[in-house]
């Protein structure tokens, strides 16, 4: 290949849902950008992620709203509206998992709960099922507790990438940033021995590699912080299955949404079996999630599933104690703007405080994209080390 020089407007660096939202967003209004993904598009974290798009109900679970459940309140109504083909993005495309959840209890809920689940505040939300409505799932007569259906939808995150990618793929560029330089005028970036890119501005996208491109671009602010998981991954002979068990404190025993793998179905479970997880044997985590599936909902036979787990690190902005952010993180400093959706649901609230952040200088600049363009990633139960010993 030989030696390019190309002067753009906006490079995106990290192709994850955040950078190919903003990188979709951008673009319909006009403006030159451009994104670079080092491996695959999708990232990391969205791939990884249980596509539920909340609405803050889990995070209400002391039986007010928390700044968190606040600031995400919203989000089911917006992304209803693009997946209806009225929003900001076309998301018509994107499969729909399940329009609803489930939340269940194994035996008769504390008073805190009960009172949470009357309030007003969820009123809206959820819906006590009636045991003539249980769904064949929950008719087993071991089953001893509560359900509730939970009007918060889950996306297939693949379908939602691949959706995100197709307007604007062919402004994605593969490659990693070897070097920067942050001069007055620009920001220089070396991507390989070929590539040369001169950026008016330039935003980061990475997720949990913001903080080693902050670093190549001379920045040490904002820092960044690592929540890690570990999830469980089982396959076999499953019903569809997409919902919450709900424990003794504010994060659920147990998240299991489902996925379709050839004639068999993945259970995929988060919640506080994948936070307490972390730093397990997987073997160990295996294990674990065994015994709280037999605890949870033991008329469903796991005997014959092949078992995996999965590691991933949630990335956001530091915090005091390590805490989780309420909101989205946007940050300006020069030239750079360094963004975390830090949930999922969250993603589309990052577009206004960017585009308000970008300055207005350009380049002006439009150029034939001929450098390799990335891949599309993979479902963790689809890579071909998954559910091998």
């Amino acid at each position: 290949m030989s030696n390019q020089k190309l002067a753009l407007d906006i490079v995106i660096m990290g192709g994850g849902i955040a950078g190919l939202w903003l990188l979709n967003r951008l673009r319909a209004e006009n403006k030159a950008a451009w994104l670079i993904e080092k491996k695959a598009l999708g990232g990391i974290q969205t791939p990884a992620s249980q596509g539920i798009i909340h609405g803050g109900t889990k995070y209400a679970l002391t039986g007010s709203l928390s700044a968190s459940a606040k600031a995400i309140g919203a989000m089911p109504a917006y992304w209803q509206q693009c997946l209806a083909g009225k929003g900001d993005i076309d998301l018509s495309a994107v499969e729909v998992l399940s329009t609803y959840q489930y939340l269940w209890s194994t035996g008769s809920l504390d008073s805190n709960l009960a009172q949470f689940f009357a309030s007003k505040i969820m009123q809206s939300r959820m819906l006590a099922v009636k045991k003539a409505d249980y769904p064949y799932l929950f008719k087993d007569k071991r089953f001893k507790g509560k359900l509730y259906q939970l009007n918060e939808m889950v996306l297939n995150p693949i379908s939602l990438i691949e959706t995100l990618i197709k307007p604007v793929q062919n402004y994605c560029i593969q490659g990693e940033l070897k070097r920067a330089k942050v001069t007055s005028q620009a920001i220089e970036i070396q991507l390989d021995s070929t590539v040369k890119i001169q950026a008016k501005q330039c935003i980061l996208t990475a997720g949990a590699g913001n903080a080693g491109l902050l670093s190549k671009l001379g920045l040490k602010q904002p820092q960044q912080q690592l929540r890690p998981l570990q999830m469980i991954m089982l396959k076999g002979n499953l019903p569809a299955l997409y919902g919450h068990c709900l424990g003794a404190s504010t994060t659920p025993k147990v998240t299991i949404t489902s996925a379709k793998v050839g004639n068999k179905r993945v259970w995929y479970l988060g919640g506080q079996i994948a936070e307490s997880g972390v730093g397990v044997a997987k073997k160990d985590q295996i294990k674990k999630a065994q015994k709280i599936l037999k605890q949870v909902i033991p008329w469903v036979d796991t005997q014959y599933c092949e078992w995996d787990t999965l590691n991933i690190n949630r990335a956001e902005p530091i915090m005091a104690g390590g805490t989780k952010p309420a909101d989205i993180f946007v940050e300006k400093n020069g030239r750079i703007i360094t963004a975390w959706p830090t949930k999922l649901a969250l993603t589309p609230r990052l577009y206004e405080p960017v585009f308000t952040a970008l300055n207005q200088d350009s380049f002006n600049t439009t150029i034939q994209n001929e450098l390799p363009q990335p891949s599309i990633t993979l479902a963790p139960w689809e890579k071909s080390d998954a559910f091998h010993p």
